[in-house]
């Protein structure tokens, strides 16, 4: 069970617990959908998979676009799942379309709503990345010592670059117009944020392609915790960071500099050893807990 104070002085008290093999999350003890606890609880999660954020393709990032923006704009979470009905009315009229002709008169109207939709969610995501390109490249630099410069940039189908934002939905109908006969002969939706990438580069190469085990894992690291100050400064308060086997296969330095990153936080972290005896964290500041054969002890508590 979590509890949380708000700035407002409002005492929330937020749990979760497994129901019928799914998840629940209780608020207040009441049963509330994950949605409605945005901006209650607010925490950054780093685990393994995140390295696949770097790794892997393109539907990675989205969604941590996606996961990220919702955690302190509640809207944006409402705009997604609006788009997503959209979009798949919009290709279920695309299939209808195929075999049934005279539906095209009604895709105007689908594609309209998809613009109006679609063109919000891109607004959000390139003002977020232009913030977390900045945040993730001052962490990256801390991290590789100056040594490497991690920038963001987002791939979009419809533009061809920022500067022509002020155009954006015509542009949007534009492609929409010309794509139509492909997109009835694939009865899919070929152009939107649905396809949008971020592109994330170390020294101006590619991160996915070129970069090593090592810099993946460093700049994976800088996108999620460099959302600690886009939290203070959305929300005025500092999340709560959660940590799991962060720690491995970094150096020393690496390791120094998340620490110290963390000491204005309340951190979790899982590791399996003691990493917090180099200095960076005050025992006072710290509790230790041991997990031996599935039963936990507190070893550390100053």
């Amino acid at each position: 069970m979590w509890q949380n104070l708000p700035s407002e002085g409002v005492k929330h008290i937020l749990s979760a617990k497994s129901h019928q093999g799914k998840r629940q999350f209780l608020l207040d003890g009441k049963v509330r959908k994950r949605d409605k606890i945005n901006g209650i609880f607010n925490t950054i999660l780093f685990e393994p998979d995140d390295l696949k954020i770097v790794k892997e393709g393109p539907e990675k990032r989205r969604r941590f676009l996606n996961q990220e923006i919702s955690g302190f704009r509640p809207e944006y979470h409402y705009i997604l799942r609006d788009y997503e009905k959209i979009l798949n009315q919009r290709n279920s009229l695309l299939k209808s379309i195929h075999y049934e002709p005279s539906l095209i008169t009604t895709l105007d109207v689908w594609d309209e709503q998809l613009i109006q939709t679609g063109v919000r969610l891109m607004n959000h995501r390139i003002r977020y990345l232009h913030r977390l390109n900045r945040e993730a490249n001052n962490l990256h630099q801390i991290l590789s010592l100056g040594k490497e410069t991690l920038s963001l940039s987002y791939l979009n189908n419809i533009i061809d670059s920022l500067e022509e934002l002020s155009e954006i939905k015509k542009l949007y109908k534009k492609r929409l117009e010309s794509s139509r006969e492909e997109e009835i002969s694939r009865g899919a939706t070929i152009y939107g944020p649905h396809v949008d990438d971020m592109i994330i580069q170390i020294n101006g190469k590619d991160a996915r392609r070129y970069g090593s085990q090592g810099q993946q894992r460093s700049a994976a690291i800088s996108l999620k915790l460099s959302q600690i100050e886009i939290y203070y400064d959305n929300t005025g308060e500092y999340p709560v960071v959660l940590l799991d086997d962060i720690f491995s296969e970094l150096d020393e330095h690496r390791r120094k500099s998340i620490l110290s990153l963390l000491n204005k936080t309340q951190a979790f972290i899982t590791c399996t050893e003691d990493i917090l005896n180099d200095g960076e964290v005050s025992q006072e500041n710290r509790h230790v807990i041991e997990i031996v054969q599935g039963q936990a002890q507190v070893i550390n508590n100053n």
